[in-house]
C-alpha cells in the first residue's frame, strides 16, 4: 500500500523528506507523494529491503486509487492533487518497475510484475496488473465482472484479474 502508519521506517523517512500527503498527524492513514520521483525511490527502497532483497518476485500493491481520495485538495509533487487523482497508480507502480529493472535486471526486473487495484492509461509497461477490488458475490455482479474483463484489455493494458467469487457474500 501507499498507506503507512506513523510508526514505520517507510512513514519516518518519507515525513523527513517532506513527502507525506496532508495531515501527518494520523497514526495510520499517511500516504506518501508518489508523484515525486524522490518519493518513489524511499518507497521502493523500503519494498526492497523487506521483500525483493529476499526473492519476493512481485508485490500485491493495494489501494492505488489511493483509497479515500487523500490527493483530494492536496498539494502534490507535480501540483493538484485534483489534477492528477487517478494516476497515483501508475506513479506507484513506475517507481516499483524502475527499481526492478535497475536492481534485479536478470530477476525480478526482467519481467517486472505486480498487482494493483487501480490503473491508468500507460500502466501497462510497469508490468502491472488489475485487480477489480473487493466485489460482491452475486449473479449480477459476476455478470459485471466478465463483461468488464472483456472491455478492459481494450484500453491496451492486457493484464486483468477479478475476485470471480466475490469477496463480500450477501448474507455477510
Amino acid at each position: 500500500w501507499g498507506k503507512t502508519d506513523n510508526q514505520t521506517q517507510l512513514f519516518q523517512a518519507l515525513k523527513a523528506a517532506g513527502m507525506i500527503l496532508g495531515n501527518t498527524n494520523q497514526s495510520h492513514n499517511n500516504w506518501y507523494d508518489a508523484w515525486s520521483v524522490d518519493a518513489q525511490k524511499i518507497y521502493y527502497s523500503i519494498c526492497n529491503q523487506s521483500h525483493f532483497s529476499i526473492g519476493v518476485e512481485s508485490l500485491w500493491l493495494d489501494a492505488t486509487e489511493p483509497e479515500g481520495l487523500v490527493n483530494l485538495n492536496q498539494e502534490t509533487h507535480l501540483g493538484s492533487g485534483n489534477l492528477l487523482m487517478n494516476s497515483y497508480s501508475l506513479e506507484t507502480t513506475s517507481g516499483i518497475a524502475a527499481g526492478l529493472r535497475r536492481d534485479y535486471p536478470e530477476a525480478q526486473g526482467a519481467r517486472v510484475f505486480s498487482l494493483t487495484r487501480s490503473s491508468f492509461a500507460g500502466q501497462q509497461r510497469t508490468g502491472a496488473a488489475l485487480w477489480t477490488g473487493d466485489t460482491a458475490g452475486t449473479w449480477d455482479m459476476l455478470r459485471r465482472q466478465v463483461a468488464s474483463s472483456i472491455n478492459y484489455p481494450l484500453s491496451g493494458i492486457p493484464y486483468w484479474s477479478q475476485d470471480i467469487g466475490g469477496f463480500f457474500r450477501p448474507k455477510d
